[in-house]
């Protein structure tokens, strides 16, 4: 009887091509995978909060997500809005349940801010946007002495 005996750089050799191998495969098997299950997500920005707004004044606009068919998509959206300007301030985003986010934000002064919208760190088309905040104008014919 003959027995081949492997030297241990042989095995090594092996053991590495093997695992380039399945690594291949399974790298393989994942696109396919994540090609089937992403449908393609489109998002839509609307609403006068985008463009202008007044200050200390509650704004808002609105994010939709719709898949390829046009329909809603309810869940998979993590959108962060990150709004930046002449001075400070928040956004609110508030999750409709029905493919729709409704952002909230007041703007404390008067000026130029940058809206910036991002879904899973990607930013949607057309971010970032710019809002001019005015101070609202007096109106003689309101005001009491």
């Amino acid at each position: 009887m003959f027995e081949k005996i492997w030297r241990f750089d042989q095995i090594e050799k092996i053991a590495r091509v093997q695992a380039q191998a399945f690594a291949r495969v399974a790298l393989l098997q994942c696109k396919r995978l994540t090609q089937m299950s992403e449908p393609t997500i489109t998002y839509r920005v609307s609403g006068s909060g985008l463009s202008e707004a007044t200050v200390r004044e509650p704004t808002e606009f609105e994010v939709t997500a719709v898949n390829t068919a046009g329909e809603p998509v309810v869940t998979g959206a993590q959108l962060f809005v990150a709004i930046r300007g002449v001075s400070q301030t928040r956004a609110r985003v508030i999750d409709n349940a029905n493919g729709t986010y409704t952002v909230l934000w007041r703007p404390p002064q008067s000026g130029r801010y940058s809206i910036s919208i991002s879904n899973f760190g990607v930013p949607l088309p057309g971010s970032p946007f710019f809002a001019v905040a005015t101070t609202p104008e007096p109106c003689p014919s309101q005001c009491e002495l």
